[in-house]
């Protein structure tokens, strides 16, 4: 079960910047902004610092079964993860130009995001 919830939550993770350009949008603008505004929203903070904790059970889980690896710090994983599922649609139209193929092409998207999953898995995944 351990290495479904990691697959799954990239997969949330990836899903959710595909389907939220908005998201994607507002997220770049905040950023612009230093984070003006998201630092007064204290339930995303408590919302994140509860994802953290969920995730290392889930490593600590794995990692007592064997099947992933003991040394993943759940909060590096974690910023991996969005860092893999943002930049593409954060830069959709610089990397489309620059690399001559449309990052936001959808058979393209389930190809990145299945490159995804297996980096992610292959990270944490134990080799014994």
């Amino acid at each position: 079960m351990p290495v479904e919830a990691i697959q799954r939550l990239v997969e949330f993770a990836f899903g959710h910047m595909r389907n939220n350009p908005d998201f994607v949008r507002i997220a770049g603008v905040e950023n612009t902004q230093r984070g003006k505004f998201i630092k007064k929203i204290q339930p995303v903070a408590n919302a994140v610092v509860d994802l953290i904790g969920t995730i290392d059970e889930f490593l600590d889980r794995g990692a007592r079964a064997k099947v992933l690896r003991s040394d993943i710090d759940a909060f590096q994983l974690y910023i991996s993860i969005l860092s893999m599922s943002y930049l593409h649609p954060s830069n959709c139209y610089t990397l489309s130009a620059t690399h001559g193929r449309d990052v936001g092409d959808s058979d393209w998207l389930d190809t990145r995001r299945n490159h995804v999953v297996d980096l992610v898995l292959s990270h944490v995944q134990s080799g014994t």
